[in-house]
């Protein structure tokens, strides 16, 4: 009987200011400690995570805002980051062109997935593993996945679940990473009495 994927070495909690995640999206393993390993690896079959997957969801108190979407689920960005892959004959990069993850060296470009899901508007990320991904590439992967929050008023903590499946079909036991969100003040609206305050150096303005 096949065995799932482990994983393992994802931080168990992050914290954020407000404004960091508002303005660009940040690594969920900034130390890169994430381990990835599969108890049916075969060292000469590389193809174990063909047909497999890189799942990521966020879940957290909110999500059921009809309201105000975005205050729910919809303030979540999940997403993965380009990085370059050291060894071998000069580094290879890891590129994303629309919906293709691809590894790029002087000589060729290699897929490594399709992104399924964009991790955006409530939906999960989800990237589809083709027989390149290699157990180190799906790890590197794992390291370089990215969250963003982009709501004024964000829930204090999103809870972010990772899982790996591999081409049999089993699935990794979630790996979780709860992030703490720190409120930043926002700018105060103007109540109708102010008067904006002239932030032009140069020109003339009626």
């Amino acid at each position: 009987m096949s065995e799932s994927p482990v994983l393992v070495g994802l931080p168990a909690t992050l914290q954020f200011a407000e404004n960091e995640l508002n303005g660009f999206p940040q690594l969920i393993d900034p130390q890169g400690l994430a381990l990835l390993s599969d108890p049916d690896l075969d060292p000469t079959d590389a193809s174990i995570f063909t047909g497999g997957s890189l799942l990521v969801s966020v879940t957290g108190p909110g999500d059921d805002d009809q309201v105000s979407p975005i205050d729910g689920a919809g303030q979540d960005v999940l997403g993965l980051r380009d990085f370059t892959v050291p060894g071998g004959v000069g580094d290879s990069q890891l590129v994303i062109l629309g919906e293709d993850v691809i590894l790029r060296s002087a000589f060729s470009d290699t897929l490594i997935g399709t992104i399924d899901q964009d991790g955006r508007d409530g939906r999960p990320f989800e990237l589809q593993l083709t027989a390149n991904a290699s157990i180190e590439i799906v790890e590197l992967l794992i390291r370089n996945l990215t969250y963003q929050n982009i709501s004024d008023a964000p829930t204090p903590v999103r809870q972010i679940t990772v899982r790996v499946s591999d081409r049999d079909g089993n699935v990794s036991e979630p790996a979780q990473v709860a992030v703490e969100i720190v409120p930043s003040v926002d700018a105060i609206p103007a109540t109708g009495t102010e008067r904006r305050a002239n932030t032009e150096s140069s020109g003339i303005q009626d």
